[in-house]
This record gives structure tokens, sequence and C-alpha cells, in this order.
């Protein structure tokens, strides 16, 4: 039973990380400033340079993706509320199936995003490609820049162990409050 557990960890999160790759594709459609600390040092400047990079404030950006965020964060609550309903799991377990589910949202995200569409296919993901150097869009179009962004960023890290932690604590204190049962013995009494 635990192990299925696992295996829906894996399913829906590479779900939830597709929904993440719209959504930062989105994003990055809308404002491109958003992610310029992600791109080579020369793409920055060049961007920079770019007279339209003020189009619309973060305030319409969260306003355009907050649905897509709540998707995600509902689809953690769900997951969280079918773990419990199939097995009565330790908090620890919880949040280990809750981490996994998060890194695979990180890896569909290397793999899908960076890899498949931007490299491979290497579709336009900031609609400023084409008013960039060559050199520099293909410094961004090689896997070795995004392969090293992705895993040797120690923030993204602590937000992949923590972002889980702080949806469990929410979730628990959620069912507490409102004393949903947790499991099919609970449902029963």
């Amino acid at each position: 039973m635990k192990n299925q557990g696992y295996k829906l960890s894996i399913v829906d999160g590479f779900v939830s990380g597709l929904l993440f790759c719209w959504l930062i594709m989105l994003v990055a459609r809308v404002n491109v400033m958003l992610f310029l600390q992600d791109m080579p040092v020369k793409m920055q400047e060049e961007v920079k340079a770019l007279s339209f990079v003020n189009s619309p404030g973060l305030y319409e950006v969260f306003l355009m993706t907050s649905p897509i965020l709540a998707l995600i964060f509902w689809r953690s609550f769900r997951f969280l509320n079918k773990l419990n309903t199939r097995t009565n799991l330790s908090f620890i377990s919880q949040y280990l199936h809750l981490l996994v589910w998060f890194i695979v949202i990180s890896l569909t995200d290397l793999i899908v995003l960076d890899w498949l569409i931007d490299v491979t296919l290497r579709v336009p993901a900031f609609g400023v490609e084409h008013l960039l150097s060559e050199e520099t869009v293909r410094e961004y179009q090689s896997y070795g820049f995004h392969f090293k962004e992705h895993f040797f960023r120690p923030e993204a890290h602590v937000a992949n162990a923590l972002i889980p932690l702080v949806l469990l604590l929410i979730y628990r204190l959620y069912k507490k409050c409102f004393k949903m049962p947790g499991t099919l013995a609970q449902v029963g009494e």
C-alpha cells in the first residue's frame, strides 16, 4: 500500500509539474524581467537594453497566475487527502510523500521546459529571443546552462524542502480544526 502512495506521488507530481511548466511559460511571455536572474549574463544585459521590458508589473502577473498556483496547491491538498484515506501515515511519511511530489515537479520542469522546449525544440520561451544576438541565445539554449542552474541553486533546494513542510502543516491544522476524517476507519465512526 505504501508503494502505491509513492506511485501516486510521482504521477500526481508529473501532472502538477506540467501545470507548473505552463505557468512559467505564461509568466515568461508576459513579463520576462521576473526571470532575468535565471538567464546568462550576456542575455541579461541585452534584455535590459530592450525598451519594452517594463511591460506588466508584478501585480498583473500575480492576478493572471494565481488561479494556476491555487490549482497546484489544491492538488497538493487533494493528494494528501488521498494518502490519508488509503493508509494512516505518520507526519514524516506524509512529508516524504509530499517531498517526492515536489521533486517530481522540479524534475518535470527540468526535463519538459528546459530540455524539451528550450533546448531540443528551441521554442522561444521568453518571446525576446528573436531580438537577441545568436551567441547569447546559443548560450541560453545549451543544456549545460539549465542543468547547472537547476541543481546548483541552494535557494531552490531549500524551497523544495520547506514548501511541502508548510503545506503539510497547513493541511494538518485544517484537518484538526474542521475534524476531517483522515482514514477509512475514522469515516465509519
